[in-house]
């Protein structure tokens, strides 16, 4: 059965799977102008950069990159299905860019768009990756959130923390279980 119309929490609270957030695992560069900002103003992350220089009406661009082993029973695709709930969930959410390209050989969910939050007008990517093997399974989940009249200048910025995505020490992924290698 698949998630259709669950968000990635809905599916795998639903299935019992077990999430335990994990860090040292992954990360992401700290670009020029950005700073490691204090993870814990976001519950579960891994790692957390922002961009001092973007402030503007009191909101600062940042990246929040987080990691969770999954235990449990699931399947990645069904999982991966679900990835694009919580973002057209936000208010006022306009999807810009969805796919479920993978990410170097790993099963992979992206969406990029805009949502309304208070007074600030937010752009917004979100990956999804599922590595490891069918005993060790691992989630990362990296959001990259802008001021949407700031986009143009921090894209290049935004693009290069997407592809900065590294993992460390993921172990190599059963095919049988819809998993691919993946060692960056």
């Amino acid at each position: 059965m698949t998630g259709a119309g669950e968000s990635i929490a809905e599916y795998l609270t639903t299935r019992s799977v077990v999430v335990e957030p994990y860090t040292g695992a992954v990360s992401i560069p700290v670009l020029p102008g950005w700073s490691e900002a204090a993870p814990d103003q976001f519950p579960g992350a891994a790692q957390v950069v922002a961009c001092p220089a973007s402030t503007s009406a009191g909101f600062t661009a940042n990246a929040v990159l987080s990691q969770a082993r999954l235990d449990g029973h699931f399947d990645v695709f069904d999982l991966l299905s679900c990835a694009f709930v919580d973002s057209r969930r936000l208010p006022f959410w306009c999807d810009i860019v969805t796919s479920r390209a993978p990410f170097g050989r790993a099963p992979s969910a992206f969406i990029r768009g805009t949502y309304v939050a208070g007074d600030w007008n937010l752009d917004v990517t979100t990956r999804y990756v599922i590595t490891g093997n069918p005993a060790d399974t691992w989630l990362t989940q990296l959001t990259v959130t802008t001021l949407a009249d700031r986009g143009d200048e921090l894209e290049a910025d935004v693009a290069a923390l997407n592809r900065g995505l590294r993992f460390r020490g993921q172990a190599r992924v059963s095919a049988a279980r819809g998993l691919a290698d993946l060692d960056r």
